[in-house]
């Protein structure tokens, strides 16, 4: 209701997504992506909120709740700039509101990612991306063997050889994201 003003296109749009079976199927079971939905939904929801008003709360939680979205999928860099580019253009309030604004949330959103990346250092020596999965989601779909082996009995999600098994025993984390892309 808060993105449309329109009040009806708000409760018709949640009574769809309430009723749609694929949506029922996915709020019971444990998926990233529920997860990811969720912390996207209230990204966008405090982030219309210092849009209105900025306060601190909304600042906070909006950093925080976009710090939490970047920790399950780091593709929501990408929406930072148009973050920017949204609050410069269409929020209320005078400029350096909006820029103290922004970079606030960019300081709590570091913040909240800040744990993940010291970790990171710690475990593999080097500064990291967040997610160390997205070489293996690269080669998983990027693979001919992947659709042959769907439809088979063993269905294994993987298809690696035995050869690619033990390369990558001998790798760190950052090591084998690397290697499933090449």
């Amino acid at each position: 209701e808060k993105l449309f003003t329109h009040r009806l296109a708000s409760f018709g749009a949640a009574a769809i997504w309430a009723l749609y079976p694929l949506a029922v199927y996915h709020s019971i079971t444990l998926f990233s992506e529920t997860l990811l939905t969720f912390l996207l939904v209230a990204s966008v929801f405090f982030l219309l909120k210092v849009g209105e008003s900025y306060q601190t709360r909304n600042i906070i939680l909006s950093g925080l709740f976009l710090g939490l979205t970047a920790l399950t999928k780091s593709i929501i860099f990408a929406f930072i700039p148009m973050f920017f580019l949204w609050l410069l253009l269409f929020s209320k309030g005078k400029l350096i509101l909006k820029l103290k604004s922004f970079i606030f949330v960019v300081v709590c959103m570091a913040l909240t990612i800040a744990p993940w990346l010291v970790r990171n250092y710690f475990v593999l020596k080097q500064f990291f991306p967040l997610a160390s999965s997205s070489g293996i989601s690269f080669y998983r779909y990027n693979n001919e063997k992947t659709l042959e082996l769907m439809y088979t009995p063993q269905r294994e999600a993987f298809p690696f050889s035995d050869e690619q098994k033990e390369v990558m025993k001998t790798l760190s984390e950052q090591e084998v994201d690397q290697y499933l892309y090449t």
